[in-house]
């Protein structure tokens, strides 16, 4: 970890809709985490401690400018690196009474895929696709739905003692999706639909510290699906293979090709998904090939604070050597704050191939 400051700027605080500056004022250290599973969350720590209509008191333990249900929105960065990278509403709030005597107030928040987290159901969904069902769940919980896959239609589907958010995220995960919020719109789409311009991160510059690894240990030459067609009282066999990567591997080498190159044919047998269809099972195993392949390459680094690095983001990494070097897909960032080393974002990245 860096011992000197990153970027200095302190993140501004938005409550209710309104900058407020008494509370960035007080912020000591900060925490936004995100990751490609959905539902992202912040941590606060303000001081505590002040003057209160005339008398040494606790300036936040009123609730009347920060309480349970309080819309918080954080901005951070400067220049072409700011923007904002968290919205939601405050769910808990802590004391802190450390030995040297000076109270804190620790906020915590989610964004809106805590509405989908906290429901858990148990009900059936009949001759529906995957896209009607996501549809059906956003409307539930009044938020617009921005559905791109629609995947094969279900005579029945169940979800079983899941909660909404777990339910989705299986859903996507079955049909090679993602999840994300924007804003009040639950959307779900193929990687591909996220990839933005990539936001170049430099070793010995903007990139501090990285750790990537290429590692063949979940690689598979291929992954097949069986199930069971009842109409037609027949097996079926869905296979997934390198055509599910195409869109994003471009001239590198996959973790599959490496893996059956390195040591022979190495395919995965999937039985307890439970196709119907041989749609279905297709498209089951192509998600799990791609799930496994991007796995390939991963990494973790440390760079300057940058609200451009959201989850979905594309970095492109330069200075690591041709092995490394090139595009990745961000999956997990922690934005952090803190008055000694200033702003700074870690980030977890991941792609299918490596260089020559």
């Amino acid at each position: 970890m860096p011992t000197t400051p990153l970027a200095a700027a302190t993140p501004t605080l938005d409550l209710d809709g309104n900058r407020d500056d008494r509370l960035t004022g007080q912020l000591v250290a900060m925490s936004v985490t995100d990751s490609i599973d959905g539902l992202s969350s912040a941590e606060l720590l303000v001081h505590n401690a002040g003057t209160v209509d005339g008398r040494p008191g606790h300036l936040f333990f009123d609730r009347a400018s920060v309480d349970y249900g309080t819309a918080l929105a954080i901005d951070a960065g400067t220049g072409d690196r700011a923007g904002r990278i968290f919205d939601g509403v405050v769910t808990a709030m802590r004391g802190e009474f450390p030995g040297d005597g000076t109270p804190r107030l620790g906020v915590l928040a989610e964004d809106r895929l805590q509405d989908l987290r906290m429901t858990r159901r148990t009900r059936t969904f009949e001759d529906l696709t995957d896209a009607d069902i996501i549809n059906r769940i956003a409307s539930d919980h009044g938020l617009r739905s921005d559905v791109t896959v629609d995947g094969p239609s279900h005579r029945i589907v169940a979800q079983l003692n899941q909660s909404d958010l777990a339910f989705v995220r299986r859903r996507a995960m079955l049909l090679n999706a993602e999840i994300w919020l924007d804003g009040t719109t639950l959307s779900v789409g193929p990687r591909t639909d996220r990839a933005t311009e990539p936001i170049v991160l430099s070793y010995g510059q903007n990139l501090r510290e990285l750790t990537v690894t290429g590692d063949l240990v979940h690689q598979r030459t291929a992954v097949r699906v069986s199930g069971w067609d009842v109409s037609a009282k027949e097996a079926i066999v869905g296979e997934g293979g390198a055509t599910a990567l195409a869109a994003e591997l471009g001239d590198r080498t996959s973790g599959p090709d490496v893996l059956e190159a390195a040591v022979g044919p190495r395919p995965e047998q999937l039985a307890h998904l439970a196709p119907a269809t041989l749609e279905q099972a297709t498209a089951y195993a192509e998600a799990e090939y791609a799930r496994l392949a991007r796995r390939f390459v991963t990494g973790d680094g440390i760079v300057d604070g940058d609200a451009r690095i959201r989850v979905g983001a594309t970095v492109e990494l330069a200075g690591v050597g041709p092995l490394f070097d090139g595009p990745y897909a961000v999956v997990e960032t922690r934005h952090l704050f803190d008055v000694g080393l200033g702003y700074r974002t870690m980030l977890s990245i991941e792609r299918a191939g490596i260089g020559s």
